[in-house]
């Protein structure tokens, strides 16, 4: 897990909020359906999780999600706003969250990016995250 987070502003939530998902769900640029299944898929679990939200001058401008079980966490849903990009929030959005997940047990994290994402894989390389193995996702019409 790497060093310290600068001084930033993030706040964390240990349970999804509509105030996260409207933040995630905007930058994410999700419908009104996936909306749902999001608020669906992220509500109540038995897994230690943190709903983070970076704040630049009051505006959102990053969020992300950590999930820690078995001494990881993983982290999903990395995200900065089109319009703030490249000065760093995900950077350190990222290190609150491995700090937050070391204050909670996790000792190693991992993280899952699209491939031919290059400024998301140039930061997790920059991290020290290494692939370890590709995945795709398959889909069946069951009509």
């Amino acid at each position: 897990i790497p060093s310290e987070p600068g001084d930033v502003d993030v706040r964390v939530e240990e349970q999804l909020s509509e105030s996260w998902l409207a933040t995630a769900g905007g930058l994410m640029g999700l419908t009104p359906g996936q909306m749902e299944i999001t608020r669906k898929m992220l509500g109540p679990s038995r897994l230690k999780q943190g709903f983070f939200t970076l704040f630049d001058s009051g505006a959102a401008v990053s969020c992300g999600l950590g999930v820690v079980e078995n001494g990881y966490v993983g982290l999903y849903d990395i995200i900065t706003d089109v319009e703030h990009r490249g000065r760093g929030y995900a950077e350190q959005l990222i290190r609150f969250m491995l700090c937050w997940a070391r204050e909670n047990g996790a000792s190693r994290s991992y993280l899952q990016v699209v491939k031919s994402n290059e400024t998301a894989n140039r930061l997790y390389d920059k991290l020290g995250y290494r692939e370890i193995y590709s995945y795709w996702y398959r889909v069946k019409d069951l009509r």
